[in-house]
């Protein structure tokens, strides 16, 4: 039985909203309030350290960009799921996976097929992909396109290529293009 299109457009949108609440964390944008915590010497305020707040000490539970000091919040304070997963492919006949965040493999299925396996689950990721230069010049023109391999697949994505006709096609060898999960 298929999902009704109500449910659909309910979880894509729980996936964009997912991806603008990890995007905002990782680029240091506070999304919540915070109200002031009990004076020291209450039982609440006790429980966390001296220049420190816990979970107890926040009142209504929110914590804003304005109470965190620049800089003291880093990617590795975050939930390993919070941050993006990407992967930099080189493509054309001599695919290669470049470098990544949780991307394990990338290789040349067909002319302008190209797959991309994670190490961790990505059915409740949405998925973005750009065409690049692989060096310090300028891609070629070309369509992109990305894709779950298939209803089974729990880590590849399929990234589809097309020359500007919509003909199936491999990127040049000097160019190739950028996957991005957003969890």
């Amino acid at each position: 039985m298929s999902s009704s299109p109500f449910r659909t457009l309910a979880r894509q949108c729980a996936v964009i909203a997912t991806s603008v609440v990890a995007t905002a964390t990782v680029l240091g944008t506070g999304l919540a309030s915070a109200q002031e915590a009990p004076e020291v010497g209450t039982a609440i305020a006790e429980l966390a350290p001296a220049n420190s707040v816990n979970s107890a000490a926040i009142i209504n539970g929110s914590v804003t960009g304005a109470d965190i000091a620049d800089g003291t919040i880093t990617r590795a304070d975050l939930k390993p799921a919070v941050a993006p997963r990407w992967a930099k492919v080189n493509a054309g006949l001599n695919t290669s996976l470049t470098r990544g965040r949780g991307a394990t493999n990338a290789v040349r299925v067909n002319a302008g097929i190209y797959r991309v396996t994670f190490a961790s689950n990505i059915r409740s990721c949405g998925w973005t992909v750009s065409v690049n230069d692989s060096d310090a010049g300028t891609a070629g023109p070309a369509l992109i396109a990305a894709e779950r391999a298939s209803i089974n697949s729990d880590t590849e994505i399929i990234v589809r290529t097309f020359n500007t006709s919509g003909a199936a096609a491999d990127l040049d060898d000097s160019d190739g293009f950028t996957l991005l999960l957003n969890c």
